[in-house]
C-alpha cells in the first residue's frame, strides 16, 4: 500500500496550511512599498508554498503510478479509491487552487 506517501503528503499538506496562512497574513498586514527585509521574507514564504505546492502535486502523481502498478485488482481498485477520496475532499481542492493562485499572484507582488 501507498502508506508512506500518503502520510508525507498529509504531513506537507498540514504544514502548507500554517505557511499559507503565515503568508497571507504577512502580505495584509503590509501596505505597499516593502522594505527590503520584507521582501526577503515574502520571497521566503512564498518559496516555501512553491515548494509545498510541487511535493504534493508529485506525491499525487507517485500515488497515481503506485495505484496504476498493483495487480490485485481488488487492491488496485482501493488504492485509487483512496487515491480518488484524497485528491477530491473539498479542502485540498480549495487549498491547491489557493495555492496557485497565491503563487500567481506573489509572484505580481514581488514585481511592483
Amino acid at each position: 500500500m501507498s502508506n508512506r506517501l500518503q502520510v508525507n503528503l498529509q504531513r506537507t499538506y498540514n504544514k502548507v496550511l500554517d505557511t499559507h496562512n503565515k503568508y497571507i497574513t504577512l502580505i495584509a498586514q503590509q501596505p505597499a512599498q516593502w522594505s527590503p527585509q520584507l521582501i526577503v521574507d515574502v520571497e521566503s514564504q512564498l518559496q516555501l508554498l512553491k515548494q509545498s505546492h510541487n511535493f504534493m502535486l508529485q506525491s499525487l502523481t507517485k500515488w497515481e503510478d503506485f495505484a496504476k502498478n498493483i495487480k490485485d485488482t481488488e487492491e488496485k481498485r482501493q488504492e485509487y479509491e483512496a487515491f480518488d477520496t484524497w485528491r477530491d475532499t473539498e479542502d485540498h481542492q480549495k487549498l491547491f487552487k489557493e495555492l496557485a493562485k497565491t503563487i500567481l499572484k506573489g509572484e505580481k507582488y514581488l514585481l511592483l
